[in-house]
């Protein structure tokens, strides 16, 4: 990317009408920054100079997420990020530059007990946070589940799983699946927990005591892969439900749910799913910007991929 671009960043035409411009120049400008660490000093200076002059958010929210590629001391402004906080669309990006303590428990507690905030970057930025977590944790609510196991998710924070373990056979399938989403993370990070009512060993839950569930379809559908008889259970799909049925009530279940034909096996794993890692992605950094600096382009809304 030519140095005219970073270094005058400050200068960008914020009218343009196609915000997927922007992104493509926010590409290149983050690959630079991430080649040439020794001018991280300088370019800090050229975005704090951007958080000062920007008013369309699209680009607020590039500079920061640029901030947050910069491996050095940041020491922004406390009034500007407070300023900018304001903003629901710019939290997003704000959250992993923010340091530990800049928002106020009071603040923290207020976003987290707020049924409709559910901000990934949120709940990365409050991970520390484990009184505050572990009280919020501490009894299942059916109007904030969907936001209590998100926070166990994203927190990494499993004190409380006990409580929801249940959940993995709600007839709430989305709910069930974040369950299941749960166990995944802690098998694939190889965490050692311990847990009173299950025990998580190589990849296999062994239950303490039966869970008491509502949809025995879902649970089997979410928890096969991490039963002891998962290659048994999966042979009796096809051609003895009745079986299945027996043995998931024998050893796992309290339910009065029942286990319908299985329609197409093929919903069915027998693999816990390992975390894919994003291959980058390289392309051609050296566009002609130009065209965002003078305001000189001949696109119309009609132009634009977001439409």
């Amino acid at each position: 990317m030519n140095h005219k671009y970073i270094y005058n960043f400050y200068k960008i035409y914020e009218s343009h009408k196609d915000i997927s411009d922007y992104e493509l120049f926010y590409s290149s400008y983050k690959i630079y920054i991430e080649t040439n660490l020794n001018e991280h000093k300088a370019i800090l200076e050229v975005l704090k100079k951007c958080l000062y002059k920007f008013k369309n958010m699209t680009l607020i929210s590039i500079v920061y997420r640029l901030l947050f590629s910069l491996k050095i001391e940041l020491n922004l402004d406390y009034n500007i990020l407070k300023k900018h906080l304001r903003k629901k669309y710019l939290r997003k990006y704000i959250f992993p530059i923010l340091p530990e303590n800049f928002i106020s428990d009071q603040k923290i507690k207020r976003w987290l007990y707020s049924k409709n905030y559910e901000e990934e970057n949120f709940f990365r930025y409050i991970k520390n946070k484990h009184k505050i977590i572990n009280n919020y944790l501490c009894n299942p609510n059916n109007e904030s589940l969907r936001k209590q196991l998100l926070t166990i998710l994203h927190t990494n924070i499993y004190t409380n799983l006990d409580l929801y373990m249940k959940f993995i056979g709600s007839k709430n399938k989305h709910i069930g699946f974040l369950v299941y989403e749960i166990l995944c993370q802690i098998v694939n990070d190889e965490c050692v927990l311990n847990f009173n009512d299950f025990i998580i060993k190589e990849g296999i839950i062994r239950l303490n005591k039966k869970l008491e569930i509502e949809n025995i379809e879902n649970f089997l559908l979410f928890f096969l892969c991490f039963m002891e008889e998962k290659h048994i259970v999966y042979n009796l799909l096809s051609h003895n439900i009745n079986e299945v049925e027996i043995l998931l009530k024998e050893k796992y279940l309290i339910t009065k749910s029942k286990l319908n034909k299985i329609k197409n096996i093929s919903y069915y794993t027998l693999d816990i799913p390992k975390m894919k890692k994003c291959n980058r992605i390289f392309f051609d950094t050296n566009i002609d910007f130009d065209f965002l600096f003078n305001g000189k382009n001949y696109k119309t809304f009609s132009d634009c991929v977001e439409l």
